[in-house]
């Protein structure tokens, strides 16, 4: 009986592992366990419903995984579909890098409430604070400046990544509530992902840190 009692635990097993054995296999495995139980003593009637109960289970798991992937499958491709119309359009982007260089970027920053001092650090890719960027709008929303991607000493920094912080005070205290923005126009998709990632002079960004959307540059 050891062999049938291995065949039964390996089967009640089943439920939670449905990636390792498909339907068919665990039906195979109540067949062979009900050919190769003793005649004089067979399975008891309860173990075995419960073992078909637990086929049953396995059955809507798997449709229930099916219509999951089916799902994700039509959610990919709509969202693939909403970033090849971003092409062409102006986006502010929530986002803390930027790539300078790029004619047609303004940075920017957004606040959740108003504030007495906000300052954009710019940072290069040694993590070495290269400019200190003070806003002037200190009211809660979205604000946008030009740059002329100058350092803190009026040099102009090399073309290329740099990280962007957003630093604000309120009664002297420092306070969170807001971020960096980036806004530049949608100059293609890239579809290898599932959400589809927008490129831009200033970078590339997925369609999930996108602040707002304008079909003409403001």
């Amino acid at each position: 009986m050891t062999a049938i009692n291995s065949v039964t635990s390996t089967a009640n097993a089943l439920t939670s592992s449905v990636s390792a054995l498909g339907k068919d296999d665990f039906l195979l495995l109540l067949v062979t366990q009900l050919q190769n139980q003793d005649p004089l003593n067979p399975n008891d009637p309860t173990e075995f419903t419960a073992q078909l109960a637990q086929f049953s289970t396995l059955e809507q798991l798997f449709a229930v995984n099916s219509q999951l992937q089916s799902l994700e499958s039509g959610q990919a491709n709509m969202l693939q579909m909403s970033a090849l119309s971003m092409i062409g359009k102006q986006v502010a982007v929530e986002t803390g890098q930027v790539t300078l260089g790029a004619a047609d970027t303004r940075l920017g920053y957004y606040l959740t409430g108003a504030v007495d001092q906000v300052e954009l650090v710019v940072r290069n890719s040694h993590d070495q604070i290269v400019a200190v960027l003070e806003g002037s709008n200190l009211k809660a929303g979205q604000h946008f400046f030009s740059w002329d991607g100058t350092d803190g000493n009026g040099k102009p920094l090399a073309a290329g990544n740099y990280q962007l912080e957003l630093q604000a005070w309120l009664g002297g205290e420092r306070v969170s509530g807001g971020a960096p923005l980036v806004r530049t126009t949608v100059s293609g998709v890239d579809l290898t992902g599932l959400d589809g990632q927008l490129t831009t002079a200033a970078g590339a960004f997925s369609m999930s840190a996108l602040a707002t959307v304008s079909a003409v540059s403001q």
